[in-house]
């Protein structure tokens, strides 16, 4: 059946030597639902699968209610992205909705996949099928094994998967039982490695965190109480800020007066490492090394009873 598609497919494409006229319409009122009231859509986009600007001609006409008209031409069929620019109160959004531009009238509305067409049906009928399974290694083949036009459309789905494969991959290797993971980071000037603590004959408490989360924030006093009741008992405590700007960093660690030692993470090495995708994570590793415990509701005082 795949094999059948794929020959349908080239055979379609290939066929088309002229530049083909394609219409898109629908109605993007349904995607305000995703941001808060007062929310309008300002204006709309056609962008290349890559996120680029789309440059063969075209025209656009948005109303006021959320319809939307848009007519141009492509010399062949290609997936395309429909980029929603949505004004907040305070800011602003974009929703993307993603067809494939070819001959013909396209029905796009927020929230349904693209119908009218023989090609947005033929393979966003194969997309549904694909994002069907649960296992990702099984996704990944499919897509490998799907025709050109999916693989484009699916191309985030595809980095987002082998992204938190390697995630869940790291996570397996730094789980308790495990032998701790080094990694290198910063702190103003210097290079500031994991194992600068691990392995000094203490417990050390790595709290891996960013100024911008609250939880995050929520965990500290629990720690700098930690810190000072064990700082003579055999115990480090470690603060990793990823995906933070030292800056900010910085002036969260002199705002909530955090006295322990500090990794800026600003490369990922230590989040990748790890396997971290949820903050805050906390890990205690042993003296030796070895990881004991990781998680974000842990109780920490538990591990280190009887030092």
């Amino acid at each position: 059946m795949r094999r059948i598609l794929l020959i349908l497919l080239v055979a379609y494409i290939t066929g088309c030597n002229t530049k083909e006229t394609f219409v898109v319409k629908g109605d993007l009122a349904g995607c305000l639902s995703s941001y808060q009231e007062g929310s309008v859509i300002s204006d709309i986009s056609l962008k290349n699968i890559d996120g680029s600007d789309f440059t063969e001609k075209h025209r656009l006409s948005l109303e006021p209610d959320g319809k939307y008209m848009i007519k141009g031409r492509v010399p062949e069929p290609v997936a395309l992205i429909l980029d929603v620019g949505v004004t907040v109160p305070g800011g602003n959004g974009t929703t993307r909705l993603r067809f494939i531009a070819e001959s013909g009238t396209i029905s796009l509305d927020f929230g349904s996949n693209p119908y009218g067409t023989s090609l947005n049906e033929i393979v966003f009928k194969e997309i549904d099928n694909i994002k069907s399974h649960n296992d990702s290694e099984t996704i990944l083949r499919l897509i490998e094994e799907s025709s050109s036009l999916t693989k484009s459309i699916l191309q985030d789905t595809e980095k987002g998967l082998r992204n938190r494969l390697a995630l869940e991959q790291n996570v397996e290797k730094t789980s308790p039982g495990k032998m701790y993971t080094d990694f290198k980071g910063t702190y103003g000037d210097s290079v500031i490695r994991l194992s600068d603590y691990v392995c000094k004959g203490k417990y050390v408490i790595v709290d891996f965190w960013a100024s911008w989360c609250g939880p995050c924030r929520e965990k500290i006093p629990e720690l700098i109480a930690l810190y000072n009741s064990y700082i003579n008992k055999g115990v480090e405590v470690v603060g990793v800020s990823v995906s933070d700007k030292p800056e900010n960093t910085l002036k969260m660690i002199e705002r909530l007066g955090i006295p322990y030692p500090q990794i800026f993470d600003t490369s990922g090495e230590g989040a990748k490492a790890y396997g971290i995708s949820t903050i805050p994570e906390i890990i205690i590793i042993s003296p030796e090394g070895k990881i004991l415990v990781r998680g974000n509701d842990i109780d920490i005082e538990y591990y280190l009873r009887g030092i």
